[in-house]
């Protein structure tokens, strides 16, 4: 299959040269450990030599010169967004664009989007989860700068390009698990209700327990900012609740466990509690994730 002149290379087209399926492809690119070593060399080099070919590069391989695409995520680089912003650096690099990072909670103060435009150097943007009003993100678009949201925090105005990973769907499986494990009196740890991935978790969550029959109770739900003070801060209010819930869980949106910040509290505050938990109702059998393959990947 031959890849028509000045067209950057794809997934597609790196599949096609490899004879395996977009999905591994998609799987090496993004870092997925489950690829056999094999596999995964031939993809990669396939992906340099196309790479090498493209229009982001001169004939010798070398990038040629252009702008680079500005990445911004102002938070602490866990690994959730670290992954993220890892996935979507790699990307850039396979399609010879080099990546200004702009990362950081002391970010979150800073305005950045009305001055992209004018930047030298800079040729588009990716924001991930970006706390900037809408009105800023309108502005942008109309300036004619190309940009894409990543994983908004509330509904993005008309005609402004993003993508959301599924978390009414990812809380709702991890709900359906536990329901499965015969767990009803589940706590939820969940992000600010008014953000796009805290409603449509604690809407996934409810809707499995609504399967079951099942009402979800809202003293079993803490939500707030994502970082670790609030993490432990919630997982010892419910599980001091008199009734303690079976499981404390944050539906992940694409892995297991769920993203750190918030979650990495719970551990923390686990321990101190050890010598309460023999009075803990017990699941019928041992509480394991599902299966990877389960959850939405980014690029996957």
């Amino acid at each position: 299959m031959s890849r028509s002149p000045g067209r950057r290379a794809t997934v597609r087209d790196i599949a096609a040269r490899t004879g395996v399926s977009i999905a591994t492809v998609s799987r090496v690119l993004n870092g997925h450990p489950h690829v056999a070593p094999e596999t995964r060399q031939l993809v990669r080099l396939a992906a340099e030599e196309l790479s090498a070919r493209s229009p982001g590069r001169g004939a010798d391989g070398a990038r040629a010169p252009g702008g680079a695409v500005y990445l911004r995520c102002p938070y602490v680089l866990t690994d959730y967004f670290g992954l993220i912003v890892s996935s979507v650096a790699e990307t850039l690099a396979l399609h010879g664009h080099a990546v200004v990072l702009d990362a950081g909670e002391a970010e979150q103060h800073v305005s950045i989007l009305p001055s992209l435009p004018s930047r030298a150097g800079i040729t588009g943007a990716i924001v991930i989860l970006p706390p900037e009003p809408g009105d800023q993100l309108v502005a942008l678009r109309a300036s004619g700068f190309p940009f894409v949201v990543v994983d908004p925090r509330t509904p993005v105005p008309r005609d402004i390009a993003a993508v959301s990973a599924a978390h009414f769907a990812g809380a709702r499986s991890v709900t359906e698990h536990l329901v499965r494990l015969g767990h009803r009196h589940i706590g939820v740890i969940a992000g600010p209700q008014d953000w796009l991935a805290g409603g449509g978790r604690l809407a996934g969550h409810a809707s499995a327990l609504a399967d079951a029959g099942v009402l979800h109770s809202p003293e079993l739900t803490r939500a707030g900012e994502p970082t670790v003070p609030f993490g432990r801060h919630a997982a010892g209010e419910l599980l001091d609740l008199p009734r303690r819930p079976a499981s404390t869980t944050r539906p992940p949106s694409a892995r297991w466990p769920p993203p750190p910040s918030a979650a990495c509290g719970c551990p923390q505050t686990c321990p101190s509690r050890a010598s309460t938990t023999s009075t803990w109702p017990r699941p019928p059998a041992p509480c394991s994730p599902p299966s990877d393959s389960r959850w939405p990947r980014w690029g996957g």
